[in-house]
C-alpha cells in the first residue's frame, strides 16, 4: 500500500491510498469466494463454480464492487496508522481510479477546542421519519447491486461502461498503461483527467483515438501538473448497464419471498438506523470526551 496526507482546511486531512497488486488480488480472492456463495451455477454447488463462470454470472462489475468494499477498511486502518492519524467519526471516501484502486478519504480529526458553560446546554432528540422515498431510493441501490454490464453494437455514449486499452504519457513519465480496464463514461468527469470522457465519447468496439489532455495545476503529484498528456485508447467492447426489475425474483436474491417483505425490512433497518444516528449526534459530545476513536468504517465506496 502505497498513502500519501495532507492537511487541508476545518480539521481534516487528505489521504490518498494505492492498493498494491497483491494486496487487491487478496480481496478480489474474498470477493469471488463471498460471490460463489451465493449465486447458483447449473452443474456446480455453491461455492465450487470455477472463477470464470461466477464472473461471467454477476458481471465483472459486480466482482469490482466486492473486492473493493473488502479492500478499502484494512488499507485504511494501516494508513491510519501509518500516519498517526486519529479521526473522530467516520471518513468520506471517493474512489479516484477502480482498476487498479486509488482511494480519498477525507479524514475528519479532533479539533482543539475551549469549552464553555457546556452544562447548561440541553438537547432533544430529532424526531425520525422515513418515508417511501426513503425506502424506494434504498430499494434502487439494491438494484444497483444486482446489476450486470451487456454488451451493445454501438458507438460509446455517456453513461456507459467501456472495456479499454488506455496508454497516456507526460513527457518522458508514464502516467497510465492499463488492458481491460472497466471505465464508466460520465460527462465532466476528472477520471483520469478532465476531458477524457468527453474524447472518448462516440467510439466503438475495435476503434482507437489518439489525443492530448492537460494535467489541471491542482493536480496531486506537482511535477506533471499542467503538463501535456498524450493518450493512446483502444474500444475493446461497449457495455450498459442493466439493473433487475423490482420484483419477488429479485428479493429472493436477498433471501425474502416477496418484494413487499423486502420493502417491509427496508424500512425497518431504515428507520433503526435513523434513530440510532440521531442517538448518536445527541451523546456525540460525550464520545468525544472518551477514548481514541477512530470512527466506523464505511460499508460502501462512494
Amino acid at each position: 500500500m502505497k498513502s500519501t496526507v495532507k492537511t487541508i482546511e476545518h480539521c481534516q486531512t487528505e489521504l490518498h491510498i494505492e492498493a498494491e497488486e497483491a494486496e487487491y488480488a487478496v480481496a478480489e480472492k474474498e470477493a469471488f469466494k463471498y460471490l460463489a456463495g451465493r449465486v447458483e451455477i447449473p452443474g456446480f454447488r455453491k461455492g465450487k463454480a470455477p472463477r470464470e463462470l461466477v464472473e461471467r454470472h454477476v458481471g465483472r462489475e459486480a466482482v469490482v464492487d466486492e473486492t473493493l468494499e473488502r479492500l478499502f477498511p484494512p488499507l485504511y486502518e494501516k494508513a491510519l496508522t501509518t500516519h498517526d492519524l486519529h479521526p473522530i467519526t467516520t471518513p468520506h471516501v471517493h474512489l479516484e481510479q477502480r482498476e487498479p484502486p486509488v482511494f480519498l478519504a477525507i479524514v475528519p480529526l479532533q479539533p482543539e477546542v475551549s469549552l464553555g458553560d457546556y452544562r447548561s446546554v440541553r438537547v432533544t432528540q430529532e424526531e425520525v421519519s422515513v418515508t417511501d422515498e426513503h425506502v424506494l431510493s434504498a430499494l434502487d441501490r439494491l438494484r444497483e447491486s444486482q446489476a450486470v454490464l451487456t454488451p451493445v453494437e454501438r458507438p460509446l455514449h455517456f453513461g456507459d461502461f467501456a472495456l479499454l486499452d488506455v496508454k497516456a504519457d507526460v513527457g518522458e513519465t508514464p502516467f497510465l498503461d492499463h488492458k481491460g480496464v472497466t471505465y464508466e463514461v460520465v460527462a465532466n468527469s476528472h477520471m483520469p483527467l478532465p476531458g477524457f470522457a468527453e474524447a472518448i465519447v462516440g467510439l466503438s468496439a475495435g476503434e482507437t483515438r489518439d489525443f492530448s489532455l492537460t494535467v489541471p495545476e491542482d493536480f496531486r503529484v506537482s511535477e506533471l501538473a499542467g503538463q501535456e498528456c498524450a493518450c493512446s485508447v483502444a474500444v475493446q467492447q461497449v457495455r450498459v448497464k442493466d439493473l433487475p426489475e423490482l420484483s419477488d425474483s429479485m428479493a429472493k436474491t436477498f433471501g425474502f419471498e416477496t418484494l413487499e417483505a423486502l420493502r417491509e425490512r427496508v424500512g425497518a433497518d431504515l428507520e433503526s438506523n435513523a434513530r440510532n444516528e440521531a442517538r448518536s449526534a445527541l451523546i456525540g459530545v460525550r464520545a468525544m470526551r472518551g477514548p481514541r476513536n477512530r470512527g466506523s468504517l464505511p460499508t460502501a465506496v462512494v
